[in-house]
């Protein structure tokens, strides 16, 4: 104990110890005192004297309970004590007023009908039942989204086997791209060949749409599924069955509004329909036959622009707006390559324009691939608004695109800026870092365009028409048609960088011509070499419609009537298509219409050294 340390105890503490000890040793006195007054006991002895021992302790008993008694009250006093010393620290809290009992229920009311009852609790119970609600959606998503996706993907594939009657099953196919409009490649799992799912952006919203290819890469079938279009009008892709027809048969070529029938008062449904299409053949051939519609380079552009001619990259004058700073010049025939360009609605439209020394159109190629789906990007595959340029020397004059407004003027633009720069390119020095080039023969491309071109533009995967270079027409090589058509007549080839819609110039020592036209079929490329005298007068033709159907489009040159119509005409006015292949026979009136339009432009051309016996 003396080794232990001592707590010293505060002043309260040492009057509480002193007080419970005064109280202990009080009690004790008491009970000494009480001892001293009571009387001995007489000695007991035997039975008597056991029985006096617990009497004894029991006499013993009041001493100790008074003093544990004292002691305890001696205990209370201390907790009396420090309530009292509580009490003078804190004093008790004052009874509420009925004022302010009143007060307080009045402002829990006033709670009740101002905030809970008329914000809070609406807010409280709407979202109990959005979470109930939303938990009982989730379930219930959870067993039925199976079932949907089931169902839809059952649907899916029977539209495919609609389209591919021969496939047995299909296989999703492994994209290589992200394509914008085209969602699935699915091939028949027993090769009997592929269906595209694409869409196209319409008047009432997305025009979903199914493609599909033959083993051939031809269009096998086309089928619109359910759209938003105006019922009775655009609404009509999903029924009209000549509308769909008319692309069954078609190559893997991008499709141009020019080419088909529309669906009438539906342009911007009808755009949308070809835009998917096309947008299905982009992804095919990228896909699937292994040739990107890309990757058209500038020499395959000049070349289109102007096949045949050796051309010399020339400087663009300083403050020449709206054209690329290097432009290309044919120094034998004087006929000029430049690229102009105009805002679009969405991008910067770029036209690469062919001009003759008079400033006449030549040629003319387009990218306006970044505008609108549907409406402006297809104006440059639009093979009617593209022809309509050739031949003018004011761009304003050419046709526009229906539903493409805008997009066509921005062409004009562009083309009027070449236009406008063209005199001063005749004598425009050379651009050293540009060199030159030899464009070869005939032009090899065709289709919609995107990019390796300034501004963008590229090709789509291309075969030959009949007639084109080294392609037979009919069968028959250019010396063959020439015997049938002009006979013993010596034919010598025409420089000349164009027309669009003909492939093929030649002039006769007789002084007759020699033209190949073409145009779009419903299975491909029709064609047509047709001969003419010196006057532009038809003297005979020999067409090609070898891609077309044979019980039907591939019997119209042997109907006599139609095939006469055209010997001694100058133009293709009043010649009617035959009855029941109208879109062959109509094919063929437009490529002879193409060759009729050349006629002018080429006769005045000079003359290559190649020359045919």
């Amino acid at each position: 104990m003396d080794d232990k340390k001592k707590i010293p105890l505060n002043a309260d503490e040492q009057a509480l110890t002193e007080q419970e000890t005064q109280a202990v040793e009080a009690a004790k006195e008491d009970a000494v005192a009480g001892a001293d007054e009571a009387p001995a006991p007489k000695a007991k002895t035997g039975k008597a004297k056991k029985a006096a021992e617990p009497a004894g302790e029991t006499a013993d008993a009041p001493a100790e309970k008074a003093a544990k008694e004292s002691e305890a009250a001696g205990d209370t006093q201390t907790e009396a004590e420090k309530k009292t010393y509580k009490a003078e620290k804190l004093p008790p809290k004052p009874p509420k007023s009925k004022e302010q009992l009143d007060w307080e229920a009045a402002r829990r009311e006033k709670f009740n009908h101002t905030v809970w009852q008329p914000i809070l609790r609406p807010i409280v119970v709407l979202v109990v039942i959005c979470l109930v609600t939303s938990l009982l959606l989730g379930l219930t998503n959870m067993v039925t989204e199976p079932i949907i996706a089931a169902n839809t993907e059952a649907e899916a594939n029977a539209a495919r086997q609609a389209l591919l009657p021969e496939a047995d099953s299909f296989t999703e196919l492994d994209l290589s791209q992200e394509y914008t409009n085209v969602s699935d490649i699915y091939a028949a799992d027993n090769g009997a060949g592929w269906v595209v799912d694409a869409s196209g952006k319409g008047y009432g919203g997305d025009v979903p749409v199914m493609v599909a290819f033959s083993p051939d890469g031809a269009i096998a079938g086309v089928t619109f599924l359910q759209n938003n279009e105006t019922p009775g009008l655009g609404k009509k892709l999903e029924t009209d069955k000549s509308f769909r027809a008319q692309f069954t048969g078609l190559p893997a070529e991008p499709i141009s509004m020019g080419s088909i029938d529309k669906i009438a008062s539906s342009t911007i449904s009808t755009g949308a329909a070809v835009s998917a299409i096309n947008a299905a053949i982009e992804a095919f051939n990228t896909e699937v036959q292994g040739a990107s519609s890309g990757a058209m380079t500038p020499e395959e552009v000049r070349a289109y622009l102007l096949p045949g001619a050796t051309l010399q990259a020339i400087v663009v004058p300083a403050g020449a707006e709206g054209v690329q700073p290097t432009a290309w010049r044919d120094d034998a025939t004087g006929d000029i390559i430049a690229y102009g360009e105009a805002q679009g609605v969405h991008s910067t439209v770029v036209a690469a324009v062919a001009v003759d020394p008079d400033g006449a159109i030549l040629n003319l190629w387009l990218d306006t691939s970044g505008e609108t789906e549907g409406f402006g990007a297809p104006v440059q595959s639009d093979t009617a608004f593209i022809e309509s340029f050739i031949g003018l020397t004011d761009p304003q004059q050419a046709d526009n695109v229906a539903g493409g407004t805008l997009t066509s003027n921005a062409v004009k633009e562009a083309v009027a800026n070449v236009l406008a720069v063209a005199p001063q390119l005749a004598d425009a020095p050379a651009d050293p870092a540009g060199g030159t080039e030899n464009t070869g023969g005939d032009s090899s491309t065709s289709g919609t365009q995107t990019e390796g071109f300034p501004g963008g533009i590229s090709s789509s995967a291309y075969v030959p028409y009949p007639g084109e270079g080294d392609t037979p027409l009919a069968g028959l090589s250019v010396a063959e048609v020439g015997e049938a058509l002009l006979p013993g007549e010596t034919l010598s080839r025409i420089i000349v960088g164009g027309p669009a819609g003909t492939s093929q110039h030649w002039v006769s020592d007789a002084g007759n011509y020699l033209i190949y036209g073409n145009a779009e079929g419903i299975g491909g490329h029709v064609a047509v070499a047709v001969a003419f005298d010196e006057d532009g007068a038809i003297v005979g033709i020999l067409p090609d419609v070898s891609s077309e159907t044979p019980d039907i489009g591939g019997l119209v040159p042997d109907d006599a009537d139609f095939m006469d119509a055209f010997i001694g005409e100058t133009d293709t006015e009043g010649i009617e298509p035959v009855a029941g292949a109208t879109v062959t026979s109509e094919g063929i009136i437009d490529a002879v219409d193409n060759a009729v339009r050349a006629f002018s432009e080429v006769k005045n051309m000079p003359i290559s050294g190649e020359v045919l016996r």
